[in-house]
């Protein structure tokens, strides 16, 4: 791998990161924590404040079929 693909691979990772911390805490300050603590999924109903952290959790699974498959 070049360094330029390196660079690009760890820039994704410290961007999922990220995303990640910010969805963190924008569940627990806004959406009581549904994605964050415990739930019971079969009591789960869908709300429009869960677009956040099902965006970052499609981004990082993205991210992660990007590395494996590199």
């Amino acid at each position: 791998m070049s360094k330029k693909q390196i660079k690009k691979i760890i820039f994704m990772g410290v961007g999922c990161a990220l995303l990640l911390i910010v969805g963190t805490i924008y569940s627990l300050l806004y959406n009581d924590g549904r994605w964050v603590k415990n739930m019971d999924m079969s009591e789960y109903v869908f709300s429009y404040k869960d677009i956040p952290m099902l965006v970052i959790g499609a981004l990082i699974a993205l991210y992660a079929i990007y590395i494996v498959i590199i």
